[in-house]
């Protein structure tokens, strides 16, 4: 089931029009919820998310892009209260300074923490997420050497981006021979000498039949 929100306030004083007794069971039955995403930007204020947070059957949770209003603190202690079930999380672009929470979610597949303020000290975390397939973190804080350290934790990553953090080639050389599944590679380099030498590795790797596509951003 896939519940895509307007705003709450909105949402409820609409069917209640039709359906008084809807109101009761957006609350009551949130078991049902397995996936909440937005179709277009829509404002997330604490009591929606709060909403969403209680959800223990949640699967995936999109929240990129979307209009929270409320700070990083607030957003921080909520996120800690989702719920272990979680296999995609997506908050790109949102007010996210801090990733504890990964730490409880075991079952944690796919990661989306792009464009937000996420730095070398918070990324350290992901270590905890040994199941990740996809990891996206273009435009945050981290740093290729910090990340690139860290691929040894990520033996099933076959999704790798990374834009606007610059590697050099030895980055990739690690990156690459840690997780064996990685299939595609989107980053950006320190220089033109280091893609030469990324794109010479990566076309070696396709000699020994290894599918792997590198993107330069």
């Amino acid at each position: 089931m896939v519940l895509s929100y307007i705003p709450v306030s909105e949402l409820l004083y609409t069917v209640c029009k039709i359906c008084r007794g809807l109101k009761d069971v957006v609350r009551k039955m949130q078991s049902l919820w397995t996936i909440v995403e937005f179709d277009d930007s829509y404002t997330i204020d604490i009591a929606m998310m709060e909403m969403i947070v209680k959800n223990n059957q949640l699967v995936c949770l999109n929240l990129s892009n979307q209009n929270i209003t409320f700070g990083s603190h607030r957003f921080t202690k909520l996120m800690l209260k989702l719920t272990p079930t979680i296999q995609e999380l997506y908050v790109a672009e949102t007010p996210l300074n801090n990733l504890a929470f990964v730490m409880s979610l075991r079952n944690l597949t796919t990661l989306d923490i792009s464009g937000t303020s996420i730095n070398d000290n918070q990324v350290v975390i992901l270590s905890h997420a040994s199941q990740l397939r996809h990891l996206y973190i273009s435009f945050t804080k981290v740093t290729a050497a910090t990340i690139a350290d860290l691929s040894r934790n990520f033996k099933f990553l076959v999704i790798f981006d990374a834009c606007q953090i610059y590697f050099m080639f030895t980055d990739i050389c690690l990156i690459v021979s840690s997780c064996e599944q990685l299939r595609f590679l989107h980053v950006s380099f320190f220089s033109q000498f280091d893609i030469d030498q990324a794109v010479q590795y990566v076309n070696q790797q396709l000699s020994i039949e290894r599918q792997l596509k590198l993107t330069v951003f």
